[in-house]
């Protein structure tokens, strides 16, 4: 009777050990190749149940950047957890759509990575699409064709805080060859362009107030993944210093070895000087590449701001 009872009494404490352990907690970890979303819309659901619905803004002045962090704490082992990420342009125009499934492993904190990638993208309505339309929901676009959203358990990663400057890409990073680190300072909103120096660029008005150009830059010698870009401006004929925009975006590959990162809006009057005195004059562009091994690349480009706003 005595050893019937403490058998039982083992099998409970082994069984409450055991319930003690069956939560874990999961990242997604979201990094972007589209530096002109403006809105993300997100839905997370564990089992099929809508855990959360919220539009994230990622433009400028917004309350969130990229690397952003989605997280599912405390749910069941063996969960099967899912994202939806819908990102919007400022026109509102629906850019890129991705979806993720993954399964929670008990008494752990994992991370699976999601990058909204460009071949993915989609274009305005009425233009040729760039990337396949997934209308079968249990496929997503992943590198520019759809597939399967689900992500294994064995490809989940350890959750460490610096996530983004690690792992995650290519071994054999397409924008290192070994040399110093090179930035090319350019334009453009939809891809990097090659310009003169004192170009005019075009000031255009934002969706949310404030005025912008787009800019671009072509590099190498920098990690392709985990690189903070920060890019800013002098107008040395109104003694003015435009406060740089800063962001975290995984680049494009380009030819010859180089990378590309483009659309990116620098707010001329995001301290509040007046616009209409800065139309017409010469800015010179200041843009600052720091990788994820600490690496620094910078760049600069004389641009003439354009006499009216688009």
């Amino acid at each position: 009777m005595y050893r019937r009872f403490f058998a039982i009494l083992l099998s409970s404490l082994i069984l409450a050990a055991a319930c003690g352990s069956t939560t874990g907690s999961l990242v997604v970890g979201v990094t972007s190749q589209l530096p002109d979303l403006d809105t993300l819309d997100v839905v997370l659901q564990v089992d099929g149940e809508v855990l959360s619905e919220q539009q994230l803004v990622v433009g400028p002045g917004g309350t969130t950047s990229f690397p952003a962090e989605l997280a599912f704490d405390d749910v069941d082992d063996g969960s099967t957890v899912a994202v939806t990420l819908r990102g919007f342009d400022d026109a509102g125009t629906l850019r890129v759509e991705r979806q993720l499934e993954t399964t929670v492993v008990g008494g752990e904190k994992r991370l699976v990575r999601v990058v909204l990638e460009a071949a993915c993208r989609l274009e305005a309505p009425g233009g040729p699409p760039s990337a396949p339309i997934c209308d079968n929901p249990t496929s997503t676009c992943i590198a520019g064709a759809c597939d399967n959203p689900y992500v294994p358990p064995a490809s989940q990663e350890p959750y460490t805080d610096d996530w983004a400057g690690t792992g995650g890409g290519d071994p054999n990073d397409v924008c290192m060859d070994g040399g110093t680190p090179s930035v090319q300072v350019g334009v453009g909103q939809s891809d990097f362009f090659a310009v003169d120096d004192y170009a005019v660029a075009q000031v255009e008005a934002g969706p949310q107030g404030g005025h912008h150009v787009w800019v671009a830059a072509r590099l190498k010698n920098l990690t392709q993944s985990g690189s903070i870009t920060e890019v800013g401006a002098e107008l040395p004929s109104l003694g003015l210093s435009i406060t740089p925009l800063k962001i975290i975006f995984t680049f494009d590959q380009d030819e010859g070895g180089y990378c590309k990162i483009f659309g990116l809006r620098l707010q001329l009057d995001i301290d509040g000087d007046d616009i209409q005195t800065m139309l017409g004059q010469e800015a010179k562009v200041l843009m600052t590449i720091t990788d994820a091994n600490g690496t620094v690349g910078t760049g600069e480009k004389w641009i003439t701001l354009s006499q009216d706003i688009l």
